[in-house]
Formats: C-alpha cells, sequence, structure tokens
C-alpha cells in the first residue's frame, strides 16, 4: 500500500513537471500576464482593444516577435483564470505564408494533417518534445497565423 502512494505522488509530481516543460519561447503555459510581459523583456504588452477567440480565451496582451526572415505580431491569449493558454503569431508579410509553412515543416516535420475548408488551409503539428499543439493556418491575402498551445494528451488534465 505505501509502495502504491509513493509511486502515485512520484507520477503526479513527474507529470505536473513535464507539463511545466511546455511553452512557447519565454513563455510557459498558465503564466499570469505580469510574469509574461516580466519574461518578455518588453517585448509584450496590455493590449489595447482585447479581442476574444474561440474557447473563450482572450488576448489580454501584444507583442512583436522576429525569427529569420520572419516577422510576426503576437497575441496572448489568456483563459477565464487568466493564465497564459494559447500564443498567436500573425505574420506581418503575408506572401512569406508559403515559406512559412516549408520553414515549420523543416522544424517540426511534415504536417500531420492538412485540411482546406472554405479556401483556408491549415497545417497541425503536435510537437510532443516541448509539450505544445502547433496549428498553421493561412487564408489567402487575408491572414497567416502561427497558434501554440499546449499539447494534452489522452489520460492528462483536459485529455480523454
Amino acid at each position: 500500500m505505501r509502495t502504491a502512494i509513493i509511486f502515485c505522488w512520484v507520477f503526479v509530481i513527474t507529470s505536473w513537471t513535464l507539463r511545466a516543460e511546455a511553452h512557447w519561447q519565454y513563455t510557459r503555459w498558465g503564466m499570469t500576464k505580469g510574469e509574461v510581459i516580466a519574461a518578455s523583456n518588453g517585448t509584450a504588452h496590455l493590449a489595447e482593444n482585447p479581442s476574444i477567440y474561440d474557447s473563450g480565451l482572450v488576448a489580454l496582451l501584444d507583442g512583436t516577435y522576429k525569427s529569420g526572415d520572419f516577422s510576426f505580431t503576437v497575441k496572448f491569449l489568456f483563459d477565464r483564470n487568466k493564465k497564459l493558454a494559447r500564443v498567436m503569431l500573425e505574420l506581418e508579410e503575408m506572401v512569406k505564408c508559403t515559406s512559412l509553412q516549408r520553414t515549420m515543416s523543416d522544424i517540426y516535420g511534415p504536417p500531420k494533417t492538412t485540411t482546406e475548408p472554405g479556401g483556408i488551409t491549415k497545417w497541425r503539428w503536435w510537437d510532443e518534445k516541448n509539450g505544445n499543439f502547433v496549428l498553421l493556418s493561412d487564408s489567402p491575402k487575408v491572414w497567416c497565423n502561427i497558434h501554440y498551445n499546449p499539447y494534452v494528451q489522452p489520460n492528462q488534465d483536459g485529455g480523454l
């Protein structure tokens, strides 16, 4: 019995530690607004007009990010508990979206799923190493966005 209890505690602590490591760049899932701003070294700031997205997520912070030839406007989306739940990068030069998709495939491998509903193309990657679900969404000449979300596996909190 005692061995079973110790095993359960080790499992809980290990699972929590692994989930805490999932992140995008300088952020960690579950951070507060203040923690994201502090970690960003001044690149994240309060959003002037917070937008509400799917699942009730709210973009409370905006920022900027540059990687190689790609420049992005960043939206930090928070859940109802005001904890970081998604990071969305909006590509500033949409003509570079095809190049961005190739770069993402170089980083994460071929997308595991591609769909094209209504002219919108979506590429999906499950980055198990870093604990992220990554989505690149492209609506030609309208938007080209990357969404970083916590990767929830079955049998984890929030999973099946």
